[in-house]
């Protein structure tokens, strides 16, 4: 029996004319409940069929509340250029939200479940960033994708969302059915193949060297009054003589208790992959998120970096400019005390903040204004990107993350994170430089960062 559906306002004017083809062009959202939350491993298993089909993925992992997604497949997807990318995503994403139709059954709970998923590159923005290079591989400015289905489990609820373009009057109906036996299809996955944990990252000299000396030079320059601060970032590269598992190594840091496990999928492209305790901005009905993390210590010394001057200094440089940005778009912004977030090995400084939603507040739009932050960027802004121009850091330290129905969602930022390419994986990690900054001790940081990946690749034997 075909299910009766629901559309929009906006859906049903647009509807109404007949000789546009996007009236005719709907996207359909099937719902089907599972009895059961699946288990991580079950989620990860998902990702890996996705990997060994080619198929592009997103996994998504929120240790402190336990909600979990994997996006499957590409229904649409759109490339970005890093200049205007998050006006584009914005402009596309809402005029997809107002072609979906869904079962009025199921039209409360699918309302703030993840729609679209969006990446960026550090690069993207109204700022000129670094001049990254093209070529084969090489990730976009941003991307914008419609899954093909997104497997999902949260707050006691567990299901499975396909997606469909329909096309004419009355095919939203016509399309459930199959809809439903695809779903249904989708529930059978065999677990993940054995992988091998673990990577070790070799000595690098002349990368020690050459970060070391951006340091050094970045201090003098603020020493003499030119800024307050910079965030230089490294790479390092980890091989394995078979292939590192995206799917394996996401599980592996999904087990972080204090973070939120991430995985992009470009299928020949490579594979993203972290565990970020960085929030850049989430809207959750009508409340805006945000926060600053700055200031770093490894675990064992919490007490030490609680008291010490430098860091407390380049955390309030962050709290300071993030709530500045959000008060211009928000008005009053309050903030939470400042206390240490505890992660695997690490210890840093958060201070939450948040404020009212406005009915012209879009998570995209927002994060245009907020991105970079001190806390990947440096302070002020316009000093800080001119000492990034030369870095090419990709995708890393850029929001990433999903949007609902309603213009709200979550973005991360993309810290402690790989990008996988078969047996190579290139890591990343970044480092806040004030005047009183000792290069050798910044690069000991970036060591301590660089772990919580390095500790997580997984690998499998090439046949």
């Amino acid at each position: 029996m075909t299910a009766p559906y629901e559309q929009p306002e906006a859906h049903r004017s647009r509807a109404a004319s007949p000789t546009s083809p996007e009236s005719r062009r709907w996207l359909t959202r099937v719902h089907l409940p599972l009895p059961e939350s699946p288990s991580l491993a079950a989620f990860a298993a998902w990702g890996g069929r996705c990997e060994a089909q080619n198929q592009p993925w997103i996994a998504w992992h929120d240790a402190q509340t336990g909600a979990r997604y994997l996006a499957g497949g590409a229904l649409s997807s759109w490339s970005l250029e890093p200049r205007g990318a998050f006006q584009e995503a914005a402009r596309l994403s809402s005029r997809l939200r107002e072609r979906v139709v869904v079962e009025p059954q199921a039209a409360a709970l699918l309302r703030d479940l993840p729609l679209l998923w969006h990446g960026f590159a550090f690069s993207a923005g109204d700022w000129t960033g670094p001049n990254e290079p093209s070529g084969s591989g090489r990730w976009p400015g941003g991307e914008l994708r419609l899954p093909a289905w997104l497997l999902y489990a949260r707050a006691g609820q567990a299901g499975l969302v396909v997606h469909a373009w329909g096309q004419g009057e009355g095919s939203p109906g016509a399309v459930h059915s199959r809809l439903n036996a695809q779903a249904r299809a989708l529930l059978s996955c065999p677990p993940l193949g054995e992988t091998t944990p673990g990577a070790v990252l070799g000595s690098d000299p002349v990368e020690e060297a050459r970060f070391q000396s951006r340091v050094a030079q970045a201090t003098a320059t603020m020493a003499a009054g030119a800024g307050k601060k910079v965030v230089l970032s490294r790479r390092a590269t980890a091989r394995t003589e078979g292939t590192f598992d995206a799917a394996a190594t996401w599980l592996a840091l999904s087990s972080d208790p204090s973070a939120r496990a991430f995985a992009w999928s470009r299928g020949r492209d490579g594979q993203l992959v972290g565990a970020s305790p960085e929030l850049l901005l989430a809207i959750r009905g009508d409340r805006i998120e945000s926060e600053a993390l700055a200031g770093t210590a490894a675990l064992d010394r919490a007490a030490w970096l609680a008291r010490d001057p430098k860091n407390l200094r380049e955390h309030e440089l962050v709290v300071e400019a993030v709530s500045a940005l959000l008060a211009e778009q928000c008005g009053a912004v309050e903030r939470a005390p400042r206390t240490l977030r505890r992660l695997r090995g690490l210890a840093h400084l958060q201070t939450s903040l948040w404020a009212a939603r406005q009915p012209d507040h879009d998570l995209l739009s927002l994060a245009n204004s907020l991105h970079p932050t001190p806390a990947l960027g440096g302070a002020p802004r316009a000093f800080a990107l001119k000492w990034l121009a030369d870095e090419e850091r990709g995708w890393f330290g850029a929001p990433l993350g999903y949007s609902d129905q309603d213009g709200g969602g979550e973005l991360l930022v993309t810290i402690r994170s790989a990008l996988l390419r078969g047996s190579v994986a290139e890591l990343f990690a970044g480092a806040g430089i004030l005047a009183e900054s000792d290069p050798e001790q910044e690069w000991q940081e970036t060591n301590l960062k660089l772990a919580t990946a390095t500790q997580a690749l997984c690998a499998r034997r090439n046949s």
